[in-house]
């Protein structure tokens, strides 16, 4: 039974909904953005807080991290610009490409249905869930040039994935059906798929229709998804248990959802684990890892590497490939505590308010890149405030830079045959 401390509770609702209120200034249009950075950086990172069995300092820590990120994105104005003029050229680019781009990205797909090992037919006759078969494949020391490269191009080509999606802005099955085969695929190679890919694309579809929905209507996807949410919770616990290999767990509704809403809720609760065993040798780490995120592994020569199940050995003492080793997430403050330390953990929010202020302004006025700009916005709001930047960053800090990389050719090489174009007409 989940215990609040209640004055506690509105104190971190307060601080929460100040920061939300200092992240939207006058940037009403798209205050979906900031909410949802709030609203789940507040379920993981501050809720937890609340608890009794919470060290009461950590909503300290807590209250300064939203805070300082909140005055970073409202404060620094960071990002690239791009005309309405660009956002027609984009949209045309699209418009023209945007099928070949998604066959290519499915074929590639595909491939690792074939290669290394042929599993094409699952397709047809889908495996068994099967986590701990993913597990001792993240174990396993991969040096198959192939398989990275394949890889790779497929990171690459995400945001291009969800930019081609925009050409079928109209069209709910089609871009539905893209976006949930892309997930079936990869659960077709890897027997397992988590919770959080699943959410994600329902997210993502809701976020679209909310977008362009009037207020009736958003009143009545609102009122659907509150009557949804609980039967979604329960779903998403029994899913636990069967991609363990096991059985539905015999529990009523409500008890599976106040324990899955623990799980979710609960990492702050481990700040007594961790306070102490933060190392500043990490920060130095930290920023080398970054500044090599956009390299291929087999171009680091070993260098940009940090330990990311390191919190997972504090609070539980194993390593991956021990039996029971299960991944523990620490949320977005847990993260930057042990990671900075207690005098220098805002620097984490700093950083991040940065990142998150670059890619809002740098798509937020491009209408063609609706979907890239949803994709982000699930990915700065829940995944990060989920898994932390160690899982949001590897995958930015490689597709994002491609992105903006191709988009400012594109529109330079535009620039440059339409100057041509004007000279040959005079």
């Amino acid at each position: 039974m989940l215990e609040f401390v209640f004055p506690r509770l509105i104190v971190v609702v307060v601080f929460t909904l100040l920061s939300l209120f200092i992240m939207i200034g006058g940037e009403r249009k798209n205050a979906l953005f900031f909410t949802l950075i709030s609203f789940f950086v507040f379920l993981y990172s501050g809720l937890g807080g609340c608890l009794s069995d919470t060290n009461p300092q950590y909503v300290s820590f807590y209250i300064i991290y939203i805070l300082v990120l909140a005055c970073t994105i409202r404060f620094t104005k960071v990002g690239f610009k791009f005309s309405n003029e660009d956002d027609i050229l984009f949209d045309k680019f699209i418009q023209n490409n945007g099928k070949k781009i998604l066959i290519l990205y499915f074929f590639l797909s595909l491939i690792t249905l074939v290669y290394p090992e042929f599993k094409l037919l699952r397709l047809i006759n889908p495996p068994s869930p099967d986590v701990y078969g993913i597990m001792g494949l993240v174990t396993e020391e991969n040096t198959d040039i192939i398989s990275s490269v394949i890889y790779l191009v497929r990171t690459f080509m995400l945001p291009f994935f969800y930019w081609a999606l925009y050409r079928y802005k109209g069209n709910f099955f089609a871009f539905s059906f893209f976006l949930f085969f892309s997930l079936y695929i990869d659960y077709c190679r890897d027997a397992y798929i988590g919770r959080y890919p699943i959410l994600v694309a329902l997210i993502i579809i809701f976020l679209y229709y909310w977008r362009k929905s009037s207020r009736k209507k958003k009143l009545v996807m609102l009122t659907t998804i509150l009557v949804l949410v609980p039967t979604l919770a329960y779903i998403f616990y029994q899913y636990t248990f069967l991609r363990h290999g096991g059985s539905i767990d015999a529990v009523g509704k409500n008890e599976a959802i106040s324990i899955l809403l623990s799980q979710e809720i609960g990492y702050p609760t481990y700040f007594d684990q961790y306070k102490n065993y933060y190392d500043l040798e990490l920060i130095p780490r930290y920023i080398e890892w970054i500044l090599f995120l956009p390299l291929p592994g087999f171009l680091k020569f070993g260098l940009g590497d940090f330990p990311s199940d390191r919190f997972t050995y504090i609070i539980s003492g194993l390593t991956r490939g021990d039996y029971g080793f299960s991944v523990f997430l620490p949320g977005i403050v847990g993260e930057s505590y042990y990671i900075f330390g207690p005098s220098m953990f805002f620097i984490h929010a700093f950083l991040l308010g940065l990142l998150i202020n670059t890619i809002y302004n740098s798509l937020k006025n491009l209408q063609s890149m609706t979907f890239v700009f949803i994709y982000y916005m699930v990915v700065l709001s829940f995944q990060m405030s989920r898994g932390g930047t160690l899982s949001i960053y590897p995958l930015i800090f490689k597709h994002f830079l491609i992105l903006i990389i191709f988009l400012l050719i594109y529109r330079g090489s535009y620039g440059k045959k339409r100057k041509k174009t004007v000279v040959t007409i005079k």
